[in-house]
């Protein structure tokens, strides 16, 4: 069986009675395959869900090889390392859970040092990896929306010259862990344009700070709200 013919399945339901043929064929894909758009990461996946905790020590080992990939950042795909990450801490990793704690505890917007794997942000990077945990670190972003730095450098899919404060990142990924339903959706005249700060300014807009702060708020009453 072909390994992107795997990838394709919609479900692990009838790929269970191949776990021991499909295992190696996972392992080796992801292992050496980097580039984001043939999709490692539905391998590392799938390698999870087939495999469960006796695939910790492949995951790990893929994790190892993914530190070298560079450190193109995509806010909507994700890449070696983030699948990895994100796995093992959907299997209760500690190492994992405490790795993107640790991002989120970062501050950064732009990574301290510059290494091969270091995230245009190491602050969204861990926002990111946590929207995907389900509702367990929830705790751990309630302090971000009060971070009303904008991450510049960070263009999302079809945002255009729109970028978002850390704490709108952190709003979001809220949402998506309740499935609250509070669209960020505002007219052009609640937006504002501003300058970069970097050696080549540039104009980009963001929206103004009374808007984000409204939104904020809607999404902390909905949270509430879905809590009670």
């Amino acid at each position: 069986m072909h390994c992107g013919h795997i990838l394709r399945r919609q479900t692990n339901g009838d790929l269970k009675p191949f776990a021991d043929e499909l295992k190696p064929l996972l392992v080796n894909y992801a292992l050496h395959e980097k580039v984001r758009a043939l999709n490692p990461d539905l391998a590392i996946f799938l390698l999870a869900r087939i495999g469960g905790e006796s695939a910790f020590p492949q995951l790990r080992a893929i994790a190892s090889a993914a530190k070298s990939d560079g450190n193109e950042f995509h806010y909507d795909a994700l890449s070696r390392r983030e699948a990895c990450r994100v796995t093992l801490a959907r299997m209760k990793d500690a190492e994992a859970e405490k790795e993107i704690r640790a991002l989120l505890r970062n501050g950064e917007l732009k990574p301290a040092t510059s290494t091969p794997w270091s995230p245009v942000s190491p602050l969204i990077e861990g926002i990111k990896s946590a929207s995907l945990l389900g509702t367990n670190m929830a705790n751990d972003l309630m302090p971000l929306l009060k971070d009303n730095r904008v991450a510049e450098d960070l263009e999302l899919s079809g945002s255009g010259s729109v970028r978002y404060r850390v704490s709108e990142f952190a709003a979001m990924a809220i949402i998506a862990m309740y499935h609250l339903d509070v669209p960020l959706s505002a007219p052009e005249d609640k937006y504002e344009v501003f300058e970069t700060q970097g050696t080549e300014a540039t104009k980009l807009k963001r929206l103004k700070q009374a808007s984000s702060g409204k939104w904020i708020d809607e999404v902390r009453r909905a949270l509430d709200t879905r809590k009670k």
